[in-house]
């Protein structure tokens, strides 16, 4: 880090993002952690949010414009030669940072050298800042949380705080739709993440965010990352298994078998290479085979519930035994 660097660089990528940006900016630049700089990218907007960026005249910001649309993916990825902090904190330009957040996740950065990413939870707010609910799966514990990160993302992307050479190490933003959970799953693979059990974001949700518009692109862009996913674990990258891998859980189209198959496959695969806790492993992939059971076993879901290695004394409960035998008994009398 050069002399008089500041420590953060904040991220911001704006696209047309006049209506929440300047209450974006302003939650950054009131934040207790002052060693900073907020870097925004203006990509090619054509409403008014240069002109709301330019009002400011704060030092630590940093303004670049594409000059024309790039895009998302190009447009995250200036911040491979232009971050100047060592940490880099990603902010999008219609949220709101909680005024803790920097202060926080420099504390966690420094009390843990191993960290390179570390998100938290966040508030869900509408286009008037009504918090509507909150994000779920922002997984706390971080053995759980690689194992969660399997299969669906657990990180809220306009929380993360990450170190900017293992940002520069992975070459940034690859998979459009999907860039950060295939950014944080590859630095996952290597390094050690975590999630504060702080809300530091206020997350909005409104129609034009990318996860309403694109779900179904989205899914296609998933199915071939959790291709490369299977293989990084030495597994076959199976049609069918990248499908059970990706929302929605549970496949209607898949058959049982293909998921008792690869959940068998995970577990003995995990215990050769141990790649995650086994104990929290076998334990999560257990309420998955019982999920999995109970909506597609028909009249062998009792038989499939008690499938080794997946069944577990340990962790099935009797409210479990109950229903899979009453939707085997229901389902036999239904023929």
């Amino acid at each position: 880090m050069e002399e008089n660097s500041p420590r953060v660089t904040v991220f911001m990528a704006a696209y047309n993002a006049s209506e929440h940006i300047e209450e974006a900016i302003n939650s950054i630049l009131n934040q207790t952690y002052a060693n900073f700089e907020l870097l925004i990218v203006n990509d090619g907007s054509t409403d008014t949010t240069a002109k709301i960026v330019a009002a400011f005249t704060d030092n630590r910001i940093r303004t670049i414009d594409n000059g024309d649309n790039k895009g998302l993916i190009y447009t995250r990825n200036r911040a491979l030669l232009e971050a100047k902090g060592e940490l880099l904190a990603i902010m999008d330009s219609d949220d709101i940072a909680s005024h803790d957040r920097l202060a926080l996740q420099v504390a966690a950065f420094d009390n843990n050298p191993a960290l390179a990413l570390y998100g938290g939870q966040a508030k869900v707010i509408d286009e008037k800042n009504n918090v509507i609910g909150a994000i779920h799966e922002t997984e706390t514990n971080p053995d759980l949380l690689k194992i969660r990160l399997l299969f669906h993302n657990t990180f809220v992307h306009s929380s993360v705080m990450m170190r900017t050479a293992v940002f520069r190490e992975m070459g940034g933003y690859q998979e459009p739709f999907a860039e950060d959970y295939d950014l944080f799953l590859r630095i996952s693979n290597k390094y050690h993440v975590a999630n504060s059990s702080s809300f530091l974001v206020s997350y909005r949700t409104h129609g034009q965010n990318v996860s309403s518009k694109k779900g179904v692109e989205i899914i296609n862009r998933l199915l071939p990352i959790k291709g490369k996913l299977l293989t990084s674990m030495g597994l076959p990258a199976d049609s069918d298994y990248q499908k059970i891998m990706t929302l929605p859980y549970i496949w209607q189209e898949v058959s049982v078998e293909k998921y008792k198959d690869l959940y068998a496959k995970i577990l003995n695969q995990n215990k050769r290479i141990t790649r995650f806790n086994e104990e929290l492993l076998e334990e999560y992939i257990f309420n998955k085979w019982y999920d999995v059971v109970f909506q597609l076993g028909k009249e062998k879901s009792f038989g499939l519930f008690l499938s080794k290695p997946m069944f577990s004394w340990k962790y099935s409960t009797f409210k479990q035994f109950r229903k899979t035998f009453k939707k085997s008994l229901k389902s036999i009398f239904k023929k």
